[in-house]
């Protein structure tokens, strides 16, 4: 229900703001990576996937947003093994990141941002706890284009990304990550 509540809110702002000018799509993405996650466990290795979309706002032509859903689970549930009885925690959630970039060359540059993050502890099958907490990223940026004479494009970005919830189970999972973006604009 919690889910389904911000789903909603995010559509609703993306597609009335989108009419009004007031919110400007300007990429999506979507990322795997290996890392760290923890609930209410000891930290577990796990893998991760990530969907992002950035979007500016009418104020700020060089800062962005980035909203993102991501995924992270321990990792042994990907190999072939007896599965009766184990349990194989993950977690899930939400960010909304305040992101800036600088351009080193035309094809590369740095990009990094914080902001919020509501995470989802399912570290046992009795554990269902929704945190509210905050996130960071730092990535660097390959672009498949001259980023000084385009703007549209894809790009690969490689880093690091860390979410963290304050309350309840306090969940954590932070990562290395490969994310491939379309740039709109």
């Amino acid at each position: 229900m919690k889910l389904n509540f911000f789903v909603i809110i995010f559509v609703v702002m993306i597609s009335s703001g989108a009419e009004a000018q007031f919110i400007q799509l300007t990429k999506v993405g979507a990322g795997v990576g290996l890392g760290v996650l923890k609930g209410n466990t000891a930290e577990e290795f796990g893998y991760s996937l990530q969907g992002s979309v950035d979007f500016k706002l009418w104020f700020s032509e060089k800062y962005y947003f980035r909203t993102a859903a991501f995924y992270t689970r321990k990792f042994t549930i990907l190999l072939p093994e007896d599965r009766f009885g184990r349990n194989y925690p993950f977690l899930q959630g939400f960010s909304l990141k305040f992101m800036g970039e600088q351009l080193i060359t035309p094809h590369i540059s740095i990009e990094a941002g914080g902001g919020l993050a509501i995470i989802n502890d399912r570290s046992f099958p009795e554990v269902d706890s929704w945190s509210l907490g905050s996130g960071i990223s730092f990535h660097t940026v390959f672009y498949f284009y001259d980023k000084t004479v385009e703007s549209k494009g894809l790009s690969l970005h490689t880093g690091v990304e860390w979410n963290v919830g304050f309350f309840n189970t306090i969940p954590e999972m932070n990562g290395i990550q490969a994310q491939l973006h379309y740039n709109f604009n």
